[in-house]
């Protein structure tokens, strides 16, 4: 269960350091992304369809880190719906964070791998 101080410390951040473990290095390795929450889950969008490092890195090592201001959570990450429709529901959620513009400049028309982030209790 998501203690109720998660949440609302990442509902207050703009974005978040993601760190994930290197598929191959196995070293930590750090990605600053725009989010959105659902629920007590963190949905972000990888850029050119996953073929981005961090995604890549998740997908081999699900257990992310996750730091938004001092807090820092351990997580699970993996991949979310692809459809047209699950990809709009959060972008929808991007347009009501960091609203139309910023999705329209950094995300419309763009090919992304969504994921979805639950997140325990901090570290």
């Amino acid at each position: 269960m998501v203690v109720a101080a998660v949440i609302e410390a990442l509902k207050k951040a703009s974005y978040i350091d993601l760190t994930t473990r290197g598929r191959k290095s196995g070293e930590p390795r750090t990605v600053e992304l725009s989010f959105a929450l659902r629920g007590d889950e963190i949905f972000c969008l990888a850029g050119s369809g996953g073929r981005v490092h961090w995604y890549r890195n998740l997908l081999a090592h699900p257990e992310v880190v996750v730091k938004a201001g001092k807090l820092r959570v351990k997580g699970k990450a993996e991949p979310a719906e692809k459809s047209k429709e699950a990809v709009g529901e959060i972008l929808e959620l991007f347009r009501e964070k960091y609203g139309a513009r910023y999705v329209r400049t950094w995300y419309e028309g763009t090919e992304r791998a969504p994921v979805r982030i639950k997140v325990d209790r901090p570290e």
